[in-house]
């Protein structure tokens, strides 16, 4: 009996040790690309465009933002059978100096690397009237018969290595990487370690890389495969083509930082007044609770203050918390094709000896939509 239940406790903890391992993308791809359930791995929320400043001057003139661009030239490696792909290319110390040079962004097809197609009906790598898999099983000779598999022998993997600087006045901050639409499937690699994984082909990827980057040198590796089972939802009528579509960079925010923030501006209900709601979500890295002053600002095209507010908040430590500034403009100047008035909104945070340590800026305008009638109707 006493055996019995120490077998049992030893399956048990095999059965937790087993399933608490993760899943390396090197050995273990296909648990990416071909499961449906897996469309990212350490990826961050979707958010908000913006670029952090450290001055109101900086960012009312777009100047001096914490964010590098990685386009240009990259390393690349190309192979039409996964099982021919490098796999520990992600290595700073490996040398890649013998491989190509690819423009990032671009697609690889248009590069001379494998075919682009076009294709309206079926899937291309399942077309009954052009089949380009021997291993895909079709249904009636039409329709996949495993819906999210994709070919194991002919999927083409374009594998990307380049090496960047980060300057020592990005040391104590957060380090973030945003790569625009990469296609199908990508798996990243930053000094050797690995960062994520991500689908969904005409959408951003960002990822938080504080822990793996360095000051100085550092080196970043993609590995994309073109077809994924994120595949079967991007079966339009168009060229089916890969790559890094979008252009690749990392930027930097302090410690605690906009994390987020959404921006509501319509009218009222005389069309007069602008209505103007911002909900900004914070976040902090630090290990302790932290007062800050948050501070709203909206100017005109002649940088005239218009509207403001400016609100104390405690951010609890490693938490983020959603702070809220409404207004009303008189007299607001609504946008509209024909008159694109547009207002600067800087959102500024800092510390209580009201040192300024982060600085978002965007553009935003006043306009109301409505539905009267089944009639969609604008107002400006």
């Amino acid at each position: 009996m006493i055996l019995k239940h120490l077998l049992a406790i030893c399956a048990c903890i095999s059965f937790f040790a087993l399933n608490s391992q993760s899943k390396n993308p090197i050995t273990d791809y296909q648990l990416y690309i071909e499961n449906p359930e897996i469309i990212g791995e350490n990826k961050l929320d979707a958010r908000a465009s913006f670029t952090s400043y450290t001055s109101e001057k900086e960012a009312l003139n777009r100047t001096n933002g914490l964010w590098q661009s990685l386009d240009g030239l990259w390393r690349f490696n190309w192979v039409k059978n996964p099982k021919d792909r490098p796999t520990t290319f992600m290595n700073p110390n490996e040398d890649v100096s013998n491989w190509d040079n690819i423009k990032v962004p671009s697609n690889w097809e248009v590069e001379g690397y494998g075919i682009p197609i076009y294709v309206n009906h079926q899937y291309e790598f399942a077309d009954y009237k052009a089949p380009i898999a021997e291993d895909m099983e079709l249904v009636d000779r039409i329709y996949p018969k495993n819906p999210g598999d994709v070919p194991d022998q002919y999927n083409p993997v374009g594998s990307y290595r380049r090496d960047f600087q980060i300057d020592e006045s990005w040391g104590d901050k957060e380090l973030f990487l945003h790569i625009g639409a990469m296609k199908s499937g990508g798996f990243v690699w930053l000094n050797g370690e690995y960062i994520g994984y991500s689908q969904g082909s005409k959408l951003p990827a960002e990822f938080n890389i504080t822990k793996a980057a360095k000051v100085g040198n550092n080196t970043i590796a993609i590995q994309i495969f073109r077809w994924t089972d994120g595949s079967y939802l991007e079966g339009q009528d168009f060229w089916r083509i890969s790559g890094i579509e979008r252009s690749v960079y990392i930027y930097a925010q302090p410690k605690i930082r906009v994390k987020d923030f959404e921006v509501v501006s319509v009218l009222d209900g005389a069309y007069i007044n602008g209505l103007l709601n911002v909900e900004v979500t914070l976040k902090n890295h630090f290990s302790k609770n932290e007062n800050i002053e948050v501070n709203f600002k909206l100017l005109d095209d002649n940088e005239r203050q218009i509207a403001s507010k400016s609100l104390p908040v405690l951010v609890g430590s490693n938490n983020k918390m959603n702070v809220n500034f409404k207004a009303e403009i008189p007299l607001v100047k609504p946008w509209s094709a024909e008159h694109p008035n547009l207002y600067d909104l800087i959102i500024t945070l800092k510390d209580k000896k009201d040192h300024v340590f982060e600085v978002i800026p965007t553009k935003i305008g006043f306009r109301t939509v409505e539905i009267k009638k089944r009639i969609i109707t604008f107002k400006w």
